[in-house]
């Protein structure tokens, strides 16, 4: 086997390399500070600029910010405000962002990078939405940015990724939703459950949760009307064969339309049995 021999560094070696090294890093925080702290706003802009480009967004951020509250009504203030949002992105303050880009859009309305700070606006948005089981008013609030971008620039090539954004934010509602009816049922608070699960349906129509939710209506209905005093059971029995008819077509899962029919035939029996006590 080959043997390599191993050469011996010299200690002042290994020492010149780390104050070099050192002097380097230190004078380059040193240039940094000096730009920062002085009133030479060129320098400022050229370092913010060269920092950025180099993905440094928060040392960039705060010579762009200082540059924003100086600049503004001059021919360098379109360029400033657009960094200064992106900085904001860099360093994932999409909510400052969002509001700077969207402050872009409302001040540079000429600008050719207004179709584009508009859809940042809203994209950043829908970064900040968290999930499902969380507060959703954010997610919200980046739909309607979407649906607002999509509807004022409707040939953009942004559009298309707009909607699918908007598409994955609304799928975050329906969980949220179906996530509360679910909560409501294993409470056993059947009227609430069916309220929110119709309040599901009528907001998402296209629903793929269509047959489960049918069948959970179906139950929770039977459920509340086994719970019942009797002289309720046998208008809630009822209430249970109407439902049946009306989403009996909508299933095509056989398990499913099985046990549905399966809820209606014992909701019809008890009706049945219930109104003949009611009625001697």
């Amino acid at each position: 086997m080959r043997k390599f021999l191993s050469i011996p560094v010299p200690i002042y070696t290994i020492y010149a390399v780390f104050v070099f090294v050192a002097s380097s890093f230190f004078g380059a925080c040193n240039d940094y500070n000096k730009v920062v702290k002085s009133s030479d706003y060129p320098a400022k802009r050229k370092l913010a600029v060269e920092l950025y480009e180099k993905g440094k967004y928060a040392k960039a951020l705060p010579l762009f910010d200082e540059l924003f509250g100086v600049i503004r009504g001059s021919n360098t203030a379109e360029e400033i405000h657009y960094y200064l949002a992106y900085c904001h992105y860099g360093v994932k303050d999409m909510l400052l962002a969002s509001y700077y880009f969207d402050s872009f859009v409302q001040n540079f309305p000429k600008s050719t990078k207004r179709e584009e700070a508009y859809y940042m606006s809203a994209y950043c948005l829908y970064k900040e939405s968290p999930r499902f089981s969380l507060d959703q008013t954010s997610t919200k609030k980046a739909i309607e940015k979407l649906q607002a971008f999509a509807d004022y620039f409707p040939e953009s090539n942004r559009v298309q990724e707009a909607t699918k954004l908007i598409d994955e934010l609304r799928s975050k509602l329906e969980s949220k939703l179906f996530a509360q009816a679910l909560l409501h049922y294993d409470r056993m608070e059947y009227t609430s459950a069916i309220t929110t699960f119709e309040v599901l349906m009528a907001d998402f129509p296209d629903t793929q949760r269509r047959e489960s939710i049918y069948l959970l209506i179906l139950q929770a209905q039977k459920n509340y009307a086994d719970k019942s005093i009797r002289s309720k059971r046998t208008e809630r029995y009822e209430e249970v064969l109407k439902y049946y008819t009306k989403f009996a077509p909508a299933f095509r899962n056989q398990e499913m339309a099985a046990k549905a029919s399966s809820l209606n035939s014992e909701a019809q029996k008890l009706r049945d049995i219930y109104s003949q006590i009611g009625n001697p």
